[in-house]
């Protein structure tokens, strides 16, 4: 009996380590179905706790076997799927050293940045408690270990160049594995592996989107009643909103970027203000990496300029596909001042389960960007849910936004929306807790968000959308 030829139901979140199984699913190249839960809902239902009693995913089922933990699946399908060449032959150095690493990977480094993130790295005395020991000899024993070559154990790519790759990937992101030159050269060109593009387009559309290589079939846990009365729901909706004026600062936050043969490098999202005409200069943001808008596509189709809501393709001259990142922002030059501190207007959501506390780190949210945070509070120690006040959202890497944004905070562990905010200042003032005119200062700044009203009716240059929105 063939059993790599039983069905494959992958059970997952686009927001979970999930991402690195469902990339390792793209690599096998077959066919599987996908199941969408969600946090402290559907993930804890007893149909899914009968697959894993963890409430957790990835989960993955075949046939009448069930593999949990990222590692076990990616090590699972490798060996299903031998004709892949994604593991190495039994028996030999080659295989020791797969296991080696991807047990490494699922221990110590994924102990070790987990800690990190949550502040509770054991002190230097308790070192010997922990699996990991100390977080600096973890990322010195990575380092050794990638700077062999380009790949783990083999003269190829196998799925121990995923899992610790996909740890590396997304812990420099966020911050929690440390940004080294050798980590980088390492794992960047993974990132261009059309698998690795697949699966992360499928996932960062809420993993509803079917690629051809998997032929995967989306399945929702949710009942699928009640769609038609949404969709009448959000049209009626859209035609009730007043009228608003667009900033003409373009703006075109990077959701993917690949090359394109006879083209060269080109990037996708969705125009959020503004407009762009091909020939225009232009510059990616942060850092202010110059290009030009070589040629521009809407849908497949050649045009010479896009606007405000309508999604393209642009590609960009004089660039490499690794000089650019998702979430960056492409826009025109001199209109957009990035920055490490933005003053929000936080809402915690009524349905979370606790406070937002002082200096918390949380993922945050902004355009195709997430990126690591923290929120600091003036006037209190914590926001109680269903509670809105001001706060300072700060970065490790310097951002870029204009007055009125709106973004999502989502709390480290376990990962779910917490809250919600606006954009004040992407350029705030200083504010100190002992400043006696501190309460002055926050009743003017709570005032912000009613500018918006004047900004509206005020005259429409450039330079005025400058100022309302960029600058504010």
């Amino acid at each position: 009996m063939n059993t790599s030829a039983a069905a494959l139901t992958f059970y997952t979140h686009p927001m979970s380590r999930g991402r690195t199984a469902r990339w390792m699913l793209e690599e096998c190249g077959v066919p599987y179905d996908t199941v969408l839960l969600e946090y402290g809902t559907t993930m804890k239902a007893p149909d899914y706790l009968a697959i894993n009693p963890m409430g957790k995913v990835p989960a993955l089922r075949h046939g009448q076997a069930v593999v949990t933990e990222v590692a076990a699946i990616c090590a699972y399908l490798a060996d299903l799927f031998p004709d892949k060449s994604l593991a190495p032959a039994l028996g030999t150095p080659a295989r020791a050293a797969y296991y080696r690493w991807l047990f490494f990977c699922a221990g110590p480094l994924e102990s070790a940045a987990t800690a990190k993130a949550l502040n509770l790295l054991a002190p230097n005395e308790r070192a010997a408690m922990v699996g990991y020991g100390s977080y600096a000899d973890v990322m010195n024993t990575l380092e050794q270990a990638v700077s062999q070559g380009p790949y783990l154990c083999s003269d190829h790519f196998t799925a121990v160049d995923l899992y610790v790759g996909a740890h590396l990937i997304w812990g420099m992101q966020f911050g929690t594995i440390e940004r080294r030159p050798v980590f980088e050269r390492y794992a960047q060109p993974f990132m261009q592996r059309p698998a690795f593009v697949r699966a992360a387009q499928i996932d960062a559309s809420g993993g509803r989107v079917e690629t051809t290589l998997s032929r995967s079939t989306i399945r929702l846990t949710a009942a699928a009643d009640g769609v038609d009365a949404l969709r009448a729901h959000l049209v009626r909706t859209a035609a009730e909103l007043p009228a608003q004026r667009r900033s003409d600062i373009f703006r075109l936050p990077v959701d993917r970027v690949f090359s394109m043969k006879g083209h060269g490098t080109v990037i996708t999202g969705t125009v959020v203000s503004g407009a762009v005409k091909v020939g225009d200069e232009l510059r990616f943001m942060p850092p202010d990496t110059p290009t030009r808008a070589r040629g521009l596509q809407r849908h497949s189709r050649s045009v010479d300029e896009v606007q405000a809501g309508q999604r393209c393709a642009t590609n960009v001259q004089g660039l490499e596909v690794g000089d650019i990142e998702r979430g960056q922002v492409l826009a025109h030059p001199g209109e957009l001042f990035p920055s490490k501190r933005w003053l929000m207007r936080l809402t915690c959501l009524s349905s979370a389960p606790r406070a937002l506390r002082q200096r918390v780190e949380i993922h945050f949210h902004h355009g195709t960007l997430e990126c690591p945070a923290r929120v600091v509070f003036w006037d209190r120690d914590k926001l109680a849910p269903g509670e809105t006040a001001l706060a300072e959202v700060r970065f490790k890497d310097e951002m870029v936004g204009v007055f009125g944004d709106h973004c999502v905070v989502r709390a480290y562990s376990p990962l779910r929306t917490v809250a919600g905010g606006l954009l004040l200042s992407p350029l705030p003032p200083d504010l100190r807790r002992k400043d006696p005119q501190l309460q002055d200062k926050l009743a003017l700044l709570q005032k912000l968000p009613t500018l918006d009203q004047e900004i509206e009716t005020a005259p429409t240059g450039k330079a005025g959308a400058k100022i309302g929105r960029a600058h504010v």
